[in-house]
């Protein structure tokens, strides 16, 4: 005979104190045990030797395994319970409360663990507590949801016994007692909605000391006075109906655009916010393939290039990234530093910002028919410079733009004036096309007639759907003339609080930057995050619309708004990245000071990343709010190495002026002695230099001296004393390897590389210019890649490879404009001419003749002319060229463009002109002229004639 062998479940309850039910029986469970279960339920599959460390962190590892053990001995009556040896994990046959929480109806839970301490191990308590929170998230996300559809069907009894649970859950919370108010009014018992206010009273009185807010307050009068509006169900109509309302209205317009796509490879549409330009433009591509759009939020516009890199960051996915090659991706990393994982040390090769940028619109275009970018008034300053590489890098694909109405920057207004771009208004909706949009819904009998809607309105489709979602609201019947606030009204506090930190950061949703300015815990925020979604207010991760946004700034309290913006800015300042963000955080927190710090720390961030423009264009935005020393004389240098001089006169005399201390006068007449530098007249510059080092030495600083010795090798090559050059390079060289400063080390290895160039050294030079170069691509730093491809390119020249110079020579100036911008163009100059292109040759000096910032270039520019018009046969013109460079060599005394005046004026000049350059070169000395040109001076007979000194 076969007995029928009856299986007994084995069933772990861990919400409570902890439980086994196991054949009618119940066994509490110890509190480690229930803790090591409640791990195992909640994480799943975890070593012994985590577990053990977890629960007894002062035990030692050793006794913590013991321990350990004695628990899993308890637990040896139950088999089935636990799976694994070195990995512990729970039995698949176990029935847990924890794993099987989803297939529960909503209930009013109780706590996970309730009554449970671990304060002997913090960890452990940590992760409890916030599970705990997940975990009654969870449950109010749930009830939430349930109430709601209760609520939708009709269901009011039922709705309003989770309303209760809501409110027993979180009993400060008026929005609950506020629903449970609305549903007892509703259900004919007005007097129990007025003794759940006088609760929800009682609570906030003794818990916080406040009184309820003014909506709760006017729902309880409304409630008193019988004047509460009917329920209206809201079974016919669901509001995510009216999240997209049918589309009417604009028939003319698609007409429009229709006819100008013909024609214009650029569309401008202008709108006021709120009127559909968004929408418009989704209903007319709807039917077209390949159309892609972007769009940034607000917040970045006084940030340079956070448009440029909001938008590579979402074209750059993992497919574009993969063909890439690595020089671009190296350069994206300086706009992007999550891409540092995929860097690799480049061979000396073209990499410019904007080529990649090119490359990655390159890739993305050929996928595509049309590039759609929304909400270009948003866009910062510095990125609009890219948006032509847009037109170059996608030829055949039309590109669409939607934004406000602003002042288009001259980038875009350029298009405009090439007749490339086109700009389209959108208009109000009229009448005609409510009575559609009213008609498709079915509202036309419950609602005012379309007219009135549309003038209280404005015609904005954006004001007529939010209104609509208000007046849908259980008890709220009628159209309200602020559409926006009754949209914001009846949010749960906490759920407010988090669109105030959305709309201080652009509307956008950043998760832990909004806990931190709420002081709560990421982890938290989840209920309310669903209450904003449910409520159409949060889409993905940013609200809705930004006119939110807009509003809540415009109306929140002045004190509430510094306090948020204060503690943004304290967030946002750990890393440098975010340094920019901080700062306008700090200046909108009105803490100009502490905005200042963090607008340095930026300008430093961009710097080093070879944003040079970019870094100059943050740090003005702190000169505007201090004359702090250091920061000027920052600003000056960086005004000096774009080739911005009176800029940087203009900061050196607000430096000079704001005070009388040694270390600032000594950092005036650095400045004073690199722009003098730049101009030729060295024994100035020498003697602004001589004062500096003498005030610095007062006031010693390890930064300035840097700065200073820098200073001192670049008199010293322009002096001609190269063996001085030698010596400083070598010693700022070691202190920079020290220091291991990307940047510093760059300019260090390339200083070092000229002064072995100046030697006649070049194959030596060779090495050091290309680890500096190479350095340079690495680290991004712009401005270094600049001043590598020119030295590299002087170097070659040196060596006879003329069309390499060339070439780099080339590459450097396509790099930007920066300090020796007017040298490249010079040396560029004479290699067209040795190449044998005369008309880019005469063509470049003439420019540089002209518009030559520097002294020096404007006489090399002359001396060349004259060398070309020999070789072009146009004798007429040498003379007046080498008078113009004699004229502007007695006005410096740089050794090495008065010497190439001296050698043009005697290779193709007339020889009266000789004695007007020979008094300059009494007293030289042999090694302050470099190799190369005391070759030509030796061809050329004129050492025995110039009577050089040369007794060292």
């Amino acid at each position: 005979m076969f007995r029928l062998k009856v299986m007994n479940v084995l069933e772990l309850r861990l919400f409570g104190p902890g439980e086994l039910h196991f054949a009618g029986q119940v066994q509490g469970l110890e509190r480690k045990t229930a803790g090591l279960l409640t791990y195992l339920a909640l994480e799943g599959s975890t070593p012994r030797a985590l577990i053990a460390g977890l629960l007894w962190p002062e035990s030692g590892e050793s006794q913590a395994r013991t321990n350990l053990r004695k628990v899993l001995s308890r637990l040896k009556p139950w088999p089935e319970l636990l799976a694994g040896n070195d990995v512990l994990r729970l039995g698949d046959e176990v029935v847990c409360d924890l794993r099987d929480r989803a297939k529960q109806k909503p209930a009013l839970s109780a706590e996970l663990l309730a009554g449970q301490s671990y304060d002997d191990c913090i960890d452990f308590a940590d992760w409890l507590w916030v599970w705990r929170e997940r975990l009654r998230d969870e449950n109010l996300a749930v009830l939430s949801v349930e109430l709601a559809k209760l609520e939708a069907e009709g269901e009011l009894e039922a709705a309003l016994m989770l309303a209760r649970q809501l409110m027993q859950l979180e009993p400060l919370a008026e929005s609950h007692y506020r629903r449970v108010m609305r549903l007892q009014f509703y259900l004919g018992d007005r007097g129990a909605a007025l003794e759940t206010y006088k609760r929800c009273q009682k609570a906030l009185k003794e818990a916080l000391g406040l009184s309820p807010l003014a909506e709760t307050q006017n729902l309880a009068r409304d409630i008193e006075q019988n004047t509460l509006a009917p329920f209206i169900t809201l079974k016919e109509k669901p509001p995510a109906e009216l999240g997209r309302l049918p589309f009417a209205g604009r028939e003319n317009l698609m007409a429009e655009l229709t006819e100008v796509c013909q024609t214009y490879r650029f569309i401008v549409l202008s709108g006021e916010a709120g009127l559909g330009k968004t929408r418009f433009l989704q209903e007319y591509f709807a039917e077209q393939s390949g159309v892609l759009f972007l769009g940034v939020s607000s917040g970045g516009e006084t940030i340079p290039l956070s448009s440029l890199r909001y938008v590579l960051s979402q074209l750059l996915d993992d497919a574009i990234k993969q063909r890439l090659e690595p020089w671009a991706l190296q350069e994206l990393v300086r706009l992007l530093p999550e891409l540092e994982a995929v860097q690799t040390v480049l061979e000396p090769s073209e990499d410019r910002l904007q080529e990649a940028c090119l490359e990655v619109f390159r890739l993305v275009g050929g996928n595509l028919s049309t590039l759609i970018i929304e909400d270009l008034h948003f866009w910062d300053f510095a990125s609009f410079a890219f948006l032509p590489l847009l037109f170059e890098a996608m030829p055949e694909v039309k590109i669409v733009a939607s934004c406000r109405p602003f002042g288009f920057p001259e980038s875009l207004q350029t298009l405009m004036d090439k007749a490339v771009a086109v700009k389209l208004e959108l208009s109000p909706l009229p009448v005609d096309a409510f009575e559609t949009i009213l008609g498709k819904l079915g509202l036309k009998s419950q609602l005012p007639d379309a007219a009135s809607l549309q003038s209280l309105t404005q015609g904005n489709p954006l004001y007529l759907g939010e209104g609509l979602k208000a007046a849908l609201k259980p008890g709220q019947w009628q159209l309200k003339e602020s559409i926006i606030q009754e949209r914001l009204t009846g949010l749960s506090e906490v759920a407010e609080q988090v669109i105030w930190t959305m709309a201080l950061n652009g509307g956008r949703l950043e998760l832990e930057l909004s806990a931190a300015m709420l002081t709560l815990k990421p982890l938290s925020l989840g209920k309310q995050l669903q209450e904003l979604q449910d409520a159409q207010l949060l889409k993905e991760d940013a609200l809705s619309h930004d006119l939110f946004a807009e509003y809540v700034r415009e109306k929140m309290p002045a004190a509430v708004k510094a306090l948020l913006h204060s503690r943004a800015a304290e967030f946002l300042s750990q890393t440098a990245k975010d340094a920019a963000r901080a700062a306008e955080h700090w200046f909108l927190a009105k803490a100009p000071l502490k905005a200042v710090e963090q607008w340095q720390i930026a300008s430093d961030y961009l710097y080093t990343r070879g944003l040079t423009r970019e870094a100059l264009n943050t740090l003005e935005r702190a000169l505007a709010h201090s004359n702090e020393p250091d920061l000027q004389f920052t600003g000056a240098k960086l005004y000096l190495e774009i080739g911005d001089y009176d800029k940087a006169l203009t900061v050196a005399k607000a430096l000079e002026e704001s005070s009388d201390e040694p270390w600032v006068q000594s950092k005036v007449h650095h400045v004073r002695a690199d722009y003098l530098l730049t101009l030729g007249k060295i024994s100035e510059a020498k003697n602004h230099l001589k004062k500096a080092q003498e005030l610095a030495n007062l006031v010693p600083s390890e930064a300035f001296d840097r700065d200073l010795q820098v200073l001192a090798m670049h008199v010293a090559y322009a002096e001609g004393d190269f063996a001085a050059v030698q010596r400083y390079a070598a010693q700022i060289l070691e202190r920079a390897r020290q220091k291991a400063e990307p940047i510093w080390l760059a300019k260090a290895l390339s200083d070092m590389g000229v002064a072995l160039s100046s030697l006649g050294q070049l194959e030596e030079s060779l090495r050091f210019h290309y680890e500096a170069r190479a350095l340079g691509q690495k680290h991004g730093l712009k401005s270094q890649q600049f001043q590598s491809a020119n030295n590299l390119s002087v170097t070659y020249a040196l060596l006879g490879n003329l069309s390499k110079a060339a070439e780099l020579s080339e590459e450097a100036l396509e790099q930007g404009r920066f300090h020796g911008y007017d040298t490249v163009r010079g040396n560029l100059a004479v290699y067209y001419a040795d190449l044998g292109h005369y008309d880019k040759a005469i063509a470049l000096s003439l420019d540089l003749s002209e518009t030559g910032a520097q002294t020096q270039e404007r006489i090399y520019a002359f001396t060349r002319l004259a060398e070309l018009y020999d070789r072009t046969a146009e004798q007429e013109k040498i003379q007046p060229a080498l008078l113009k460079a004699i004229e502007l060599a007695s006005q410096i005394d740089d050794v090495a463009p008065r010497l190439r005046t001296l050698i043009n004026t005697v290779k193709y000049g007339n020889k009266d002109l000789h004695p007007r350059v020979l008094p300059w070169l009494e007293g030289l000395k042999l090694e302050q002229i470099r190799p190369d040109t005391r070759e030509e001076l030796e061809d050329l007979g004129l050492i025995e004639d110039l009577a050089l000194d040369n007794s060292n």
